[in-house]
């Protein structure tokens, strides 16, 4: 069994990415000052079995908003693409 491995990163704008992961399991979500969060996670939640990419799922903007995601299944590269996805948005 592998132990969780989670790590809390604070961003420049005051806004969190905090990335969550356990074998083949992973979230990452980034949670904005203005209460909007984008998460990436393969939780396989029955309400989102519509999703194509289930159980991988992005939540953009809120928990409600969920569609496909397309993130790397190998967690550098995806960390990668997150903090790409962070920078686009925040404009660093």
């Amino acid at each position: 069994m592998n132990t969780p491995q989670s790590l809390r990163i604070f961003l420049i704008d005051n806004s969190f990415l905090e990335v969550w992961l356990s074998g083949n399991k992973y979230s990452y979500h980034w949670q904005r000052t203005d209460g909007k969060i984008y998460r990436h996670d393969n939780a396989p939640h029955k309400k989102h079995m519509h999703i194509k990419t289930f159980p991988k799922h992005f939540h953009e903007g809120s928990e409600d908003n969920a569609r496909e995601s397309h993130l790397s299944e190998n967690a550098d590269d995806a960390i990668r693409e997150v903090l790409r996805f962070i920078r686009k948005v925040v404009k660093l």
